[in-house]
Order: structure tokens, then sequence, then C-alpha cells
């Protein structure tokens, strides 16, 4: 995850709660004392990380900074979007920082609640 997102965890009991029994491991290049987590510098530091403790699957949680960081090292497998009835401010775009075009394909879909649907695509 990103410091930002690691921030509002922080700040919001429930997510605390939530991201309690989780290994968490954090991307950034400032140190945080305050930090109940692993910190790393790099998306290929943190999968390395992982890999070192046997983790299989990884979740990333983050925002456009953190999901393009590792889409760029060609770190990720597959994606999920969650479809919320919800509009929000420009929220950016999700792309690699690079000319590699990036292939998906519809693995399935799930409604998660009455009103949301999750796609999941995995990578070609």
């Amino acid at each position: 995850m990103g410091h930002s997102t690691y921030k509002m965890i922080m700040q919001t009991p429930a997510m605390q709660q939530a991201f309690s029994r989780i290994e968490k491991v954090l991307v950034s290049k400032n140190a945080i004392p305050e930090a109940d987590c692993k910190i790393v510098s790099s998306p290929k530091e943190a999968v390395g990380y992982l890999k070192d403790k046997d983790f299989k699957t990884a979740i990333l949680a983050g925002g456009l900074q953190t999901y393009n960081s590792f889409l760029s090292e060609g770190l990720v497998t597959d994606l999920y979007f969650s479809i919320v009835p919800v509009i929000i401010s420009d929220g950016g775009i999700i792309a690699p920082q690079s000319e590699t075009l990036l292939s998906f394909k519809l693995a399935g879909q799930s409604m998660l609640a009455e009103d949301i649907i999750q796609l999941h695509y995995t990578k070609e």
C-alpha cells in the first residue's frame, strides 16, 4: 500500500480493525517511525519481501501512484474493479508509465451487494 492509504487506514478505527491481522507492506521513500508494518522503497522490494515470507498472493491497496508503479513494473496479474453507484470527482487514470500495452481478459463477475458488481480480469 502507499503512504496516503496507510495514513487513512490508521486514522479510521474500523479500517484499523479490518487491517489489524493482515501483513502490511508500505511502499514509501519516507520513513514513518510509528508504522506497524514493513516499509520498502519499491514495488519489487514489496513483492520480494512477501515471497520471502512464503506469501503466494497479495492485495494491492492504494491510489493511482501505487497502482501505476506496480503496473509499470509488471507485477500485477489480476485486476478487480468494484462498480459502485457513486459519482466522484476526477479520479485520474490507471495505466503503466510506459508505452507497453497491458492486456487483461474478463475472468468473472459477482454481485457484492444489491447495487455493487465486481469484475475480475486476469493478465493475458
